[in-house]
């Protein structure tokens, strides 16, 4: 699913935070629609999979990279910006769960 949403998201999100958001939110919602059809799926260790595949984590280790080596600036930008992803991930599971939450889940 994540893979279909990255092939049809990437030309159409204007800038990566907007893909990621999108990309998380939907992802959410689909999880939380599958734990109501089948009770005995767990929520939390689905979720944890899919944000395996969607942090930032070669960003972060580039941008640690960068400031070991001694491009304090490149480095502390492109940390800023793996930050930024890995927040909006993180609104973007957020709210899928309260707005299921809200639905009764």
């Amino acid at each position: 699913m994540i893979w279909g949403l990255q092939q049809y998201f990437r030309p159409v999100c204007m800038n990566e935070v907007t893909f990621q958001f999108a990309t998380s939110f939907l992802t959410g919602c689909a999880i939380c629609g599958l734990t109501l059809l089948c009770p005995s799926l767990h929520m939390d260790k689905i979720m944890i999979g899919d944000i395996m595949l969607l942090i930032p984590g070669l960003m972060s280790t580039n941008a640690i990279r960068d400031v070991l080596i001694g491009d304090t600036l490149s480095g502390i930008i492109r940390l800023i910006a793996a930050l930024l992803l890995a927040a909006a991930l993180t609104l973007g599971f957020m709210g899928a769960i309260i707005l299921f939450g809200r639905l009764g889940l």
